[in-house]
Parts: structure tokens; C-alpha cells; sequence
């Protein structure tokens, strides 16, 4: 197998003491330690503490949108896609459950982001609306979904996505991926009117 590069290494170990410790009680020698490396190594990479918590928290965005994607191409219905989606969201959120928690409740109250890494941030959360529209666009052109407000529709599903997430990690609630992508995808498809 090969090794990882040493950037690499230096983002998961980060993203394990930050999400363990906060980032203010976090020190650098102990995101070295955790990567097997010298503390010097990561000003080769990275300008300040706040800088590889930057870059962390946007690889950590890019592999929960990554993973958000994992098996798509496998379905052919829209319906189904975002079942998948829901699901994926779901797996992921129990993988980091435990570390995500502390780590995006410090990182969106006591951090100052700065205007690029906002940006950033932006244009990926844009780039996956869109991902989302164009499946509920596919499932109106297939005749699946009725005629919508498209944009609006994408918003709702990512407050359900987000809904999900407060009760994992604010609740600590236990969520069955398959059974819950089916009853969200069941009350997208058929609200709750009687």
C-alpha cells in the first residue's frame, strides 16, 4: 500500500485532535504527534494553526461531499438518487459522530474564517445545490416529480440533510440509514397531508 502523503497526514491528524480538544486548546506538536511527524514539517505545508484548520475543515466538507456522491452513477432514477444521498449523508455522520460533533460546533462559533476560506465554502456548498437540482430537474423531465420550484425544493432537502445532522450530533440520536432515506424520501414524494 502506498504511504500517504505527508500533507495528507497532517490534515486527518489535525482533524482528530481539533474535533477532540477544540481548536484553541489544540497545539501543533500535538497534530505532529498524531502524524508521525516533526513539528517543523508542518510549517513546510501550512503558515499558522489557523491555517491548517482551514484546510482541514475544507478537506473534511470535500470528503463528506465526495462520499454524499458515492454510488449515484449506480442509479438510473431520480428518486432514487436522493434516497442515496440521505443515506450516504447518514453513513457518514455516524463514521465522524463522535469527533464532528465538538469540531463544527467550535469551528462555526469561535472561529473567524476570513473572506477566501468563506468562499470557498461557498462555492462548494453551490456546487452540491446544484448537484441536487439537476436530479430534481432529471426526476420533472422524467415525468417522476410534479412541476416545482426547483430551487426551493433543493433548500428543503438540504435542511432535511441538516435536521439529520443536529439530532446525531446535538441529540445524539442513532439513525438507521436505510430506514430513514426511505421515510425522507417518502415525505419529500408525498408531504404529509392525509
Amino acid at each position: 500500500m502506498a504511504e500517504k502523503p505527508k500533507k495528507q497526514l497532517i490534515l486527518e491528524a489535525a482533524f482528530e485532535v481539533f474535533a477532540q480538544k477544540g481548536f484553541h486548546s489544540t497545539k501543533v506538536d500535538e497534530i505532529a504527534e498524531r502524524a508521525g511527524i516533526g513539528k517543523g514539517t508542518i510549517y513546510e505545508y501550512f503558515k499558522s494553526k489557523a491555517d491548517v484548520f482551514h484546510e482541514m475543515y475544507i478537506w473534511y466538507v470535500d470528503k463528506y461531499f465526495a462520499e454524499l456522491e458515492e454510488g449515484l452513477l449506480d442509479e438510473s432514477e431520480p428518486t432514487l438518487k436522493l434516497k442515496r444521498i440521505v443515506k450516504n449523508h447518514i453513513i457518514f455522520l455516524n463514521n465522524v459522530k463522535n469527533l464532528a460533533g465538538k469540531l463544527l460546533n467550535e469551528s462555526s462559533t469561535h472561529m473567524d474564517m476570513g473572506a477566501e476560506f468563506k468562499k470557498t465554502m461557498v462555492n462548494s456548498y453551490k456546487e452540491k445545490m446544484d448537484r441536487i437540482k439537476v436530479i430534481i430537474e432529471e426526476g420533472i423531465q422524467k415525468g417522476v416529480f410534479r412541476e416545482i420550484d426547483v430551487t426551493l425544493c433543493t433548500m428543503f432537502f438540504f435542511g432535511i440533510l441538516g435536521g439529520i445532522s443536529h439530532a446525531m450530533f446535538l441529540l445524539d440520536m442513532d439513525i438507521n440509514p436505510d430506514d430513514v432515506a426511505e421515510k425522507v424520501i417518502d415525505i419529500l414524494l408525498n408531504g404529509i397531508k392525509k
